[in-house]
């Protein structure tokens, strides 16, 4: 097991680690603070993977499209980077524009030939997680703070 530092980077090497080897290097992280991605796989293997604290909110959204991030930085403040992980996604296009030929072969754009098509809004995903130990303690903070944490924040302008 050379790779015990380093995991290798060529599919055909990596495809021959085993999943019993995997697990043998998981367990020893997890007992061992010194080694390398002791958290995590502390985590895994005893089951205390982070809870969901927030998830995307079509009425959040409505009043501020960074509701996500406005929870996040404010969860972060309030109870140390540490304890808190953020999860993203954003669609880079609705991926429905495609073309179409008509009965007397013309071609024309799927939006063009569909008004259900123009209305296919993107995907957007935004979580906000937080570590089991304090889960309760957050979820109780944030139903208390979250209408004046959206509704106070505004992004920092790079």
């Amino acid at each position: 097991m050379l790779w015990r530092e380093q995991l290798p980077t060529k599919p055909e090497e990596f495809l021959n680690i085993t999943d019993s080897e995997v697990m043998v290097l998981l367990r020893e992280a997890a007992n061992d603070s010194s080694k390398l991605g002791h958290d995590p796989a502390r985590r895994i293997m005893k089951r205390k993977h982070y809870k969901r604290l927030y998830e995307r909110n079509p009425n959040d959204i409505e009043k501020n499209p960074e509701a996500a991030l406005a929870i996040l930085e404010a969860a972060r403040e309030k109870f140390g980077e540490e304890y808190i992980k953020y999860d993203s996604y954003r669609q880079k296009s609705s991926g429905t524009e495609f073309p179409v030929r008509s009965r007397d072969e013309r071609v024309f754009s799927s939006v063009a030939q569909s008004d259900v098509l123009k209305k296919v809004p993107v995907v957007a995903i935004d979580y906000v997680f937080v570590a089991p130990e304090i889960c309760k303690e957050a979820i109780n903070w944030l139903e208390e703070n979250r209408e004046t944490i959206i509704s106070q924040y505004e992004p920092e302008e790079e």
